[in-house]
């Protein structure tokens, strides 16, 4: 949490998988985790190298 982007910690349950996410991304994953466009793994694979999801690459 000394991180300025205080990220948070997403936990999916179901498969003990978890990664941090900037607050400006929560957004963003709420809507396409509930309307079923993405899964999990998608989020996680464009996770910067340090486990941090700051948005896919633009």
């Amino acid at each position: 949490m000394d991180s300025p982007e205080m990220p948070f910690l997403v936990v999916y349950l179901e498969c003990a998988w978890g990664m941090r996410v900037v607050p400006r991304e929560l957004p963003a994953i709420h809507i396409n985790l509930s309307i079923g466009n993405m899964d999990f793994g998608e989020f996680e694979e464009s996770a910067d190298a340090d486990g941090v999801f700051r948005g896919f690459p633009r």
